[in-house]
């Protein structure tokens, strides 16, 4: 997609300008909703932490309906530089792509550590709990084979002691 202003294409410099102005916004009310979270009640605050990426998805959704009411984006508006051929589908599209998309990306990062880390766990658990009873288990056939063996050596040394005469035979 060719950017144009004026009916002309736009230089890039405007453009990179026009993607600047649109992160300015965004963090601007970032920083307000920070300041809003600041002075709310303890258990309120830890909620908002705990949703703080969905907070800022559903910033990014309110710019993006911005985009996909007007077809361009704030800063474009203030640049006075327009996508060509951007459709509604496109504008989807894009915020699928780009903000969309990290987020799924990020959240499913999350769950994968936590799934790791879960099962490095149980991993861990496990390894000690299967090793305690391997442990024990050897230990007592050890224990068993060496009684085992103790005896058949003492039923050996038993019938290879010379036997004493009997009185009377001979």
């Amino acid at each position: 997609m060719i950017q144009k202003t004026c009916g002309i294409p736009a230089l890039r410099v405007v453009q990179i300008d026009a993607k600047i102005l649109d992160n300015e916004i965004e963090k601007i009310i970032e920083n307000q909703l920070d300041q809003i979270a600041v002075n709310l009640p303890i258990r309120w605050a830890i909620l908002w932490q705990k949703l703080a990426e969905e907070i800022r998805l559903a910033l990014s959704a309110v710019l993006w309906s911005y985009r996909y009411i007007k077809g361009i984006s704030p800063g474009q508006e203030m640049m006075d530089v327009a996508y060509i051929r951007y459709t509604k589908r496109r504008v989807i599209a894009h915020f699928l792509l780009v903000v969309m998309l990290p987020y799924l990306l990020s959240k499913n990062l999350n769950m994968l550590t936590l799934l790791l880390l879960d099962f490095s766990t149980t991993l861990t658990l496990t390894e000690n709990f299967f090793g305690t009873l391997i442990e024990t288990f050897l230990s007592s056939f050890y224990r068993s084979i060496k009684n085992s063996v103790l005896h058949f050596v003492d039923i050996k040394q038993e019938n290879l002691a010379p036997a004493t005469p009997m009185k009377g035979s001979r």
